[in-house]
């Protein structure tokens, strides 16, 4: 249930990576706001992450992942009422915590339910889903939506597919069946 929750969330941010930079052009960005918008983008990272122990400690991987998913799903609700590259350049502020809040709370909450010895192994597991075949399909996605509802609609769109790995990790969660072999 884990992973699948985690790859509604990541196919979504393989969608928005992949028609991102189209977006801000359709809405006038310039080519240097585009490529700013990047940057900013991956400095937005830094805080979150410098702190991040400190917020583990508080609020666990769980909420982490909490954090990521709402914060996620916000952005791409405001992108899909966005018409001015300002406004698109400030809530990419908000990359850094949806981002670097999901990736430190998930390999910490795949560490934290790995049995002893199948660490590298569940750590890869997630890597692949999250990183490789949720961008895949991310991609696949977000080009038919781009090409039949629009950019504005895509962003709905994937915020609702967010939606749904949030309520699908929540769910879960209460049921204990976060993690095969998780035997809290």
């Amino acid at each position: 249930m884990f992973l699948i929750s985690i790859f509604l969330l990541t196919t979504t941010s393989g969608g928005v990576n992949s028609f991102f930079s189209l977006y801000l052009n359709r809405i006038g960005a310039t080519e240097g706001e585009i490529g700013f918008s990047w940057a900013r983008a991956a400095l937005s990272e830094l805080p979150v992450m410098i702190f991040s122990a400190a917020i583990g400690r508080r609020i666990g991987a769980e909420g982490l992942l909490v954090t990521a998913f709402l914060v996620f799903i916000l952005r791409w609700l405001l992108y899909s009422v966005i018409d001015a590259p300002i406004w698109a350049l400030l809530v990419q502020l908000l990359h850094g915590l949806s981002f670097a809040a999901f990736l430190v709370g998930g390999v910490t909450f795949v560490s934290e339910r790995t049995p002893q010895g199948l660490s590298a192994t569940a750590q890869a597991i997630y890597s692949t889903v999250a990183f490789g075949l949720a961008s895949i399909a991310g991609s696949m996605i977000g080009g038919y939506l781009y090409d039949t509802v629009g950019v504005q609609d895509l962003f709905r769109a994937l915020s609702l597919l967010g939606l749904a790995g949030l309520v699908i990790f929540l769910v879960a969660g209460k049921r204990k069946l976060i993690f095969v072999g998780d035997e809290r």
